[in-house]
Order: C-alpha cells, then sequence, then structure tokens
C-alpha cells in the first residue's frame, strides 16, 4: 500500500481513493476467512500513516489542523479520509467517497464440507441446501 500511494503521489485525493479502494478491499476480502482482524487494524494504521504523508508532500508549509481538516472529515460519527465527489443527493447532502476501512470489513469463517457428503446424492441435498443458506445469509442466530 505504501508503495501504491507513493507510485501515485501526484493524484488528487478523489482519484488516489480510487486507486486505493480496490486494493484495500480485494486484500481484506482475501484474507477475511483467516484470523486477520489485527492485522486489518495495522494495514489501516499503516495506510493512514503513509496518506498522512501523502498529504504532508502535497503542503509541505500548512500546519497539522489545516491538513486534517481538508482531507479527512466527520463522516457518520469517525473522521475519515474521504474526498467530496461533487455531487448531490436530490436533498442537497454531499455525496463522499471514503477509503475503506479494512478492520471494519466482518471476518467470515469457511465452514469445512463433511468427509463423506456427496453432492450428487440425493440423501446429502438438505445438507447442502443448508450449507447455501448459511453461505448467503449468514449462521442463524437463536
Amino acid at each position: 500500500m505504501r508503495q501504491l500511494i507513493r507510485r501515485h503521489r501526484g493524484l488528487n485525493q478523489l482519484d488516489l481513493i480510487r486507486v486505493l479502494n480496490p486494493v484495500l478491499r480485494g486484500w481484506a476480502n482475501y484474507h477475511r476467512h483467516v484470523v486477520a482482524k489485527r492485522t486489518f487494524c495495522w494495514l489501516e494504521i499503516a495506510v493512514q500513516n503513509s496518506l498522512w504523508f501523502w498529504a504532508k508532500r502535497r503542503h509541505p508549509e500548512k500546519p497539522f489542523l489545516w491538513i486534517v481538516s481538508r482531507y479527512w472529515h466527520h463522516l457518520n460519527g469517525k473522521k475519515v479520509f474521504a474526498a467530496d465527489t461533487g455531487k448531490r443527493t436530490p436533498d442537497g447532502k454531499i455525496i463522499w467517497l471514503r477509503l475503506v476501512c479494512p478492520s471494519r470489513i466482518p471476518i467470515r469463517r469457511h465452514v469445512k464440507i463433511k468427509a463423506d457428503a456427496n453432492p450428487f446424492d440425493p440423501a446429502w441435498s438438505r445438507y447442502f441446501a443448508d450449507r447455501e443458506i448459511i453461505k448467503r445469509f449468514g449462521p442463524r442466530r437463536r
């Protein structure tokens, strides 16, 4: 991620977010099946630090608070790296493009298939139908 941010030093904030989001989302979705929450938090901190240096490089003479207020915005009660897309909702609210937060991507465990389960055997059809429901909607909460 650091190399990607360095490689795109000259991009504006909106375009930088458009470059980083697919990479962050793809990496987090790939690794969300293992115990990776601590790694996701570490990645988030590393990306925020790299973005700080990116912003500081763009405005070396500006004070800390000016840089923070320009690039990090309060959205839904949290300060996030986000850019105004220039578009508005019908009621006039700003549409923001925010950086993906890897630590907010839920961890989903992989459930192993029973060793003797056979998808071509009609006796196991209920088992595979239940697996498909769990895969789509998550485990049932009681």
